[in-house]
């Protein structure tokens, strides 16, 4: 318990001077909200919180902590990895669980936590953090899907913050551990819920915002991640997409019956070199039909939705080949005037909106059967991946959602 002076005198001093030091924090920090790590099968994360999750210091994600976690499991898993950030300074348990309104869990593998700063600070009452972590834990469980993991990761020393004065670092930093007790004891009660604690003897953790802080934010972190991820793509239990969603997402963003855009077609030639196939293209899923923004090597035209391979990819997370579709008489009979004459082949990879609804693919074609290898599904990630970048920033859509501010 804290002192009777703590309590009396300290805490309202505590509380009057946090909001006075805003102003301090805004620094630079990323303008995006994901990172990502090469490979194929990837784990997708999310990553909700103050502090370190905001990644205050550096300019792109790459950079900060959900970057440095990416690259940290990619190199223990062999697996891909997508973390997806939804951070702010000033996030505690009961606004993270208010965010959770508008996420989708049921995307995800694990969501890393990175909350009790602000309730240091302000020296939130124990026992009310631990009943709010608490409902925040329970409202995971309960829009997640199938295995969802939660990794909590425990309130560090809060002489790590800059510009915090001394007296109120020492006992922020007191209050921490009583914190992080009650965090252990939430997680003890969920199978599903892990406590990482924040050991200042095992890590050199510098103060926020540098590189190296957050690589050691990641090494700290990533063992335990991993060792309750199940296996990327192949393991995830998904469910199926809500079709009113995915096609409000869609008409969101504005791209429909749009004019050509040298950007999207950069990325289809690149892709039809890149693989050395016969054509390459963009297109989205509407209603009844498939639409073609970009296509290389093929003429871009609406065709029925039900005859397209794209409403097949959207289908599912990940990577969907057919190598010959003479080989598979459903696809050659029921397909064949999508991109006659180069559909003996087809490699496509999902596009999504920024709340995750698969809307659209980019695939590559060829007139011949073809083998598809682990390192040509990266590479197609990757491209789809950079569709993505251009179309959430696109003049026809929103900007991409900037939640860490």
């Amino acid at each position: 318990m804290l002192s009777s002076i703590a309590a009396l005198f300290v805490r309202p001093l505590v509380r009057g001077w946090w909001p006075t030091t805003r102003a301090g924090w805004r620094r630079q920090r990323p303008r995006d909200t994901q990172a990502h790590s090469g490979g194929v099968n990837a784990d997708r994360i999310l990553l909700m919180g103050n502090g370190a999750a905001v990644g205050f210091g550096v300019l792109s994600q790459d950079l900060a902590l959900s970057g440095r976690l990416a690259a940290e499991v990619s190199a223990r898993t062999g697996r891909a990895a997508d973390i997806e950030v939804v951070a702010h300074m000033l996030m505690t348990a009961r606004s993270c669980r208010e965010a959770l309104f508008d996420v989708r869990l049921d995307r995800y593998d694990a969501v890393v936590i990175t909350l009790g700063m602000n309730e240091a600070l302000t020296l939130r009452s124990p026992r009310q953090w631990e009943r709010e972590l608490d409902e925040l834990c329970a409202a995971i469980e309960a829009e997640g899907v199938g295995g969802l993991q939660v990794i909590l990761v425990g309130v560090p020393q809060i002489e790590s913050v800059a510009d915090i004065p001394p007296v109120f670092a020492w006992f922020a930093s007191r209050h921490a551990r009583l914190l992080n007790a009650r965090t252990r004891q939430v997680a003890e009660h969920r199978p599903s819920v892990t406590y990482v604690p924040f050991s200042p003897e095992d890590s050199e953790c510098e103060r926020y915002g540098s590189k190296a802080s957050y690589a050691d934010w990641a090494r700290l972190i990533a063992p335990t991640l991993v060792s309750r991820l199940t296996g990327g793509a192949e393991n995830r239990v998904f469910s199926a997409q809500n079709e009113g969603d995915r096609q409000g997402a869609l008409d969101e963003l504005r791209i429909l019956d749009t004019a050509p855009d040298a950007r999207f077609d950069s990325i289809t030639a690149s892709a039809r070199n890149l693989f050395g196939t016969a054509g390459a293209a963009i297109t989205f899923i509407d209603r009844d039909r498939l639409w073609v923004k970009s296509a290389v090597g093929i003429s871009p035209r609406d065709t029925p939705r039900v005859t397209s391979f794209c409403n097949t990819t959207i289908r599912r997370p990940d990577l969907f080949v057919v190598g010959d579709t003479a080989a598979q008489p459903d696809y050659f009979t029921d397909r064949p005037t999508t991109y006659a004459p180069y559909d003996r082949f087809y490699a496509g990879y999902p596009i999504e909106s920024p709340d995750g609804q698969r809307i659209g693919a980019l695939c590559v074609i060829d007139h011949k059967p073809r083998s598809f290898t682990a390192a040509d599904a990266t590479l197609l990630r990757e491209l789809a991946q950079q569709v993505q970048v251009v179309l959430w920033t696109d003049e026809h859509g929103p900007q991409i959602p900037l939640l860490a501010s």
